[in-house]
């Protein structure tokens, strides 16, 4: 990284950072940026996604170039037992001990994928167990459900995961960091290669949920051949996924793009085999073909 000049009151010798998420730039140049101000770094990955997993590695190594202890690990944040490694190497390994030299007891809630859920295990958190900090959430549905809780009570809002575009811009808030991504990264990203494929005309599918609209919207903002030629927002967790297939082919499109996390995913490639639309449609995805869904998939 180039040279700067550390502002007084900013540095960071002695002291102890986690970075988690490295799926896009920003986790590199925060982690190293730490690194530079003198902390010691511990990176994480926020899936087991290969490359997200190698990258992490990759920034640790330079972190401890620059003469930082490091450790880097690979984690799925949903599953609380991961996030227990993560805060273990970083001297908390039960309820009393510190992290950042503050006593810390850690409480974990469910939000169930829903958002009325979710609400009420950060009303209990917030209200109950009067929590300093708040932190996690995947779906970008119950981040946004659970934000003006949060921020209400004036305590620090952690996501490692849910990019919801307000995030970014009218929900833009001190009390709010993101360790991951805005949702429409990769689809911009997306709609670049789809350019460069010089494809004729698409048909767009995500789950009717705030980062499925963001997941088009990516798409649309930098497409500028192809032409759109319809769009289906199915429920989310959908699991048949044949009608909107059926939308896609009678459109005459030539590509389809298709956002569907999880078992919404696995479904979709089902029926879309079971189909034949593979044959002379050409499939675009984002978040949808990883490490967690691939076994499921298997050939289709």
């Amino acid at each position: 990284m180039p040279e700067w000049n550390r502002k007084p009151g900013f540095d960071l010798n002695g002291k102890k950072a986690l970075v988690v998420g490295f799926s896009n730039p920003g986790g590199r140049a925060i982690a190293l940026a730490l690194a530079e101000a003198g902390a010691d770094v511990a990176t994480a990955s926020a899936t087991l996604d290969g490359d997200e997993v190698m990258e992490a590695k990759r920034v640790a190594r330079d972190a401890a170039a620059m003469g930082r202890d490091t450790f880097s690990q690979g984690w799925d944040v949903t599953l609380p037992r991961n996030v227990q490694v993560g805060l273990k190497h970083e001297g908390w390994s039960k309820d009393g001990d510190k992290l950042a030299g503050v006593v810390t007891k850690v409480i974990y809630g469910d939000d169930q994928q829903k958002t009325d859920a979710g609400v009420r295990e950060a009303e209990k958190l917030l209200d109950q167990e009067k929590v300093n900090l708040l932190a996690g959430i995947v779906w970008s549905n119950v981040a946004l459900a659970v934000y003006p809780k949060v921020i209400a009570k004036g305590i620090p809002y952690v996501i490692t995961n849910a990019g919801a575009s307000q995030f970014a811009g009218e929900m833009c808030n001190p009390l709010l960091t993101s360790t991951s991504w805005n949702n429409d990264q990769v689809p911009e990203a997306l709609g670049q290669r789809m350019n460069q494929d010089k494809i004729e005309s698409i048909y767009m599918l995500a789950p009717n949920y705030q980062a499925g609209k963001d997941m088009i919207a990516g798409v649309k903002r930098t497409l500028k051949g192809p032409k759109i030629v319809g769009e289906d927002y199915f429920k989310l967790g959908e699991t048949d996924h044949q009608a909107s297939i059926s939308k896609a082919r009678a459109s005459g499109a030539k590509a389809v793009f298709i956002f569907a996390p999880g078992g919404m995913g696995v479904a979709f490639f089902k029926n879309w085999q079971a189909a034949g639309a593979g044959k002379d449609i050409k499939l675009y995805t984002a978040f949808t073909v990883d490490w967690s869904t691939l076994p499921a998939i298997g050939d289709a």
